[in-house]
């Protein structure tokens, strides 16, 4: 595999500027801002990290600006593979009972909604989105071995075959409208730009048309239409105003989240999408499609026991024109190494700042070969 983005020991510094963050960590050995959050159990609170680290640059706040100090805040354990917090660290972690909402009153319960702490409990997870879930997420910057991060599973790939009207638009810096339309994993819902906290991370749309703009040239405007809850009966119905009115280019389709995934609800949600696609396919022969797959969620919430349902269906789409973009199978990854509250904004579901960068990522490499010299050159660090 070509490793256009590994970074010498010495250059190794901690950055915040997330447009040099987009690059593909398995052809890096430079981590960035990957979240961690400690759990405690029996043992001292302990995360874990997507590779093992040659060296830790540093370790910081949900904010990046307060850096922790090792030995006396945290500390790596080469038995355990994992950082842990000695006594006294001032670091915050989650107890195994508060991850799972004990003690926490039901989302549904009345009256709906969040109790007087901002915490609600969906299946066995805690739902917080203020400052109790986020300000638990840290970010760790480190320097990994180039052979692990290189057999790290890649699911999304370009294939320029696929979506070759947008691809020559690119090639040729024409002016491209992008219309995002979905439900609120696709708002920028629980990135720190969101809670208009430090350090403001956009969320993913905002962040892919960029770096689509810096590797291309090319003009990006783009629309979002997505609104946090929605299903795809939503959709449709708003589907004339949303997308049709706007004339789109390429349009980044996001549904399925919210939508019942089991019975006729699984029947309406595949129609629901595929009248989405047909539809613009049929108004605007020239525009292309991106199918997002689901996101992952806490499976300790319930949500992720049908979600998987959709996953083949929607990929199964996919044809000249239409791209299915995978993020449920790359939130399954992410769990088998990662703590689940590392890696969702508000306990059950949702990109934090880390993620929504590895959505940016994904979404990219389905418009650009990230080995070509020009997103080496606006990517790498």
């Amino acid at each position: 595999m070509v490793m256009n983005y590994l970074v010498e020991e010495e250059r190794a510094q901690f950055n915040k500027d997330p447009m040099r963050q987009l690059y593909p960590i398995y052809k890096s050995n430079f981590i960035q801002s990957e979240a961690v959050c400690f759990m405690k159990d029996e043992l001292a609170p302990m995360a874990r990290l997507l590779f093992a680290p040659k060296r830790i640059i540093c370790l910081r706040d949900n904010s990046l600006q307060k850096e922790f100090v090792r030995g006396v805040d945290w500390e790596w354990s080469d038995e355990l593979q994992c950082l842990y917090l000695p006594q006294g660290s001032s670091i915050p972690y989650f107890t195994v009972a508060e991850a799972r909402g004990e003690g926490v009153k039901n989302y549904g319960d009345e009256p709906v909604g969040f109790d007087a702490s901002g915490k609600a409990r969906i299946g066995n997870a805690v739902y917080c989105e203020n400052e109790w879930h986020y300000g638990k997420t840290l970010y760790i910057t480190y320097l990994a071995n180039e052979k692990e991060t290189a057999e790290y599973p890649v699911r999304n790939y370009f294939r320029p075959e696929l979506l070759p009207k947008t691809v020559k638009r690119l090639e040729s810096k024409e002016h491209i409208k992008v219309v995002f339309f979905g439900s609120s994993t696709h708002t920028g819902a629980d990135t720190s730009s969101w809670y208009k906290r430090e350090p403001f991370m956009p969320g993913y749309p905002v962040l892919f048309c960029k770096a689509l703009e810096s590797i291309y040239g090319a003009e990006i405007e783009y629309v979002n239409h997505s609104v946090g809850g929605t299903t795809g009966e939503w959709g449709v119905k708003e589907f004339e105003r949303a997308v049709i009115n706007e004339k789109p280019d390429l349009l980044i389709l996001g549904f399925g989240g919210n939508d019942k995934k089991y019975g006729d609800g699984l029947k309406k949600c595949l129609a629901n999408m595929k009248y989405m696609v047909d539809t613009t396919l049929s108004t605007f022969p020239e525009c292309e499609i991106v199918v997002m797959s689901p996101a992952m969620q806490n499976p300790d919430s319930g949500w992720m026991a049908y979600t998987h349902r959709i996953v083949n269906p929607f990929k199964a789409m996919q044809r000249v024109g239409v791209r299915y973009c995978d993020f449920f199978e790359v939130g399954l990854d992410l769990l088998h190494r990662k703590e689940v509250l590392g890696l969702v904004g508000n306990g059950i579901v949702h990109p934090n700042d880390w993620i929504t960068r590895l959505y940016v990522t994904n979404v990219l490499s389905l418009f650009v070969d990230l080995d070509d010299e020009r997103a080496v050159k606006a990517l790498r660090y």
